[in-house]
């Protein structure tokens, strides 16, 4: 009975510590973005300071879990948060975004893009008019990423639409 004790605590270890070979899955969590700034911004096309209040983001729980950017309060926002995991080099990365029905005065584009670290995860340059939309990207890495690498979110955007980030995540090839 004890050693069967042991054996159970052995394998109860080994699947909370994993082997090493498992993806990470998901490397963000919709309640720990935080704005950033222009500073924070690795791509180059934003049209100035991003400079917006807490109103622009809010965590939406339908259809599913995710951060939602609304470009009511502000048309240029940078959100940010540190990777909660380590990628091995020959991980995917995948996200998962999504927009509602996009509107302007004008017909316009929006530009949503997601970088982790020196990877460009996502970089889409979407129309507006355009219908709500989900869209899934994904990028081999190629190299390690490190835990605590900086995930950045950019969009730009005309008009008065909201966004939502599902998810960024490794996943094994």
């Amino acid at each position: 009975m004890h050693s069967s004790r042991a054996f159970w605590g052995f394998m109860v270890a080994v699947i909370a510590l994993g082997t090493g070979c498992e993806a990470p899955g998901s490397l963000v969590e919709a309640t720990s973005w935080r704005l950033g700034t222009g500073a924070d911004d690795p791509f180059t096309d934003g049209p100035g300071a991003a400079d917006c209040g807490s109103g622009v983001m809010s965590i939406e729980t339908a259809p599913r879990l995710a951060v939602e950017l609304d470009t009511t309060v502000c048309d240029y926002v940078v959100i940010t948060q540190p990777t909660g995991a380590k990628l091995g080099k020959n991980h995917v990365l995948e996200v998962d975004v999504g927009h509602g029905p996009l509107v302007a005065d004008v017909p316009a584009e929006a530009h949503l893009a997601v970088a982790i670290g020196e990877h460009v995860v996502f970089d889409e340059r979407i129309a507006i008019p355009s219908d709500a939309n989900t869209l899934s990207r994904s990028v081999a890495l190629g190299e390690e990423v490190p835990e605590g690498t900086p995930v950045v979110v950019h969009l730009h955007n005309h008009g008065d639409n909201t966004w939502a980030i599902y998810d960024v995540r490794g996943v094994e090839p």
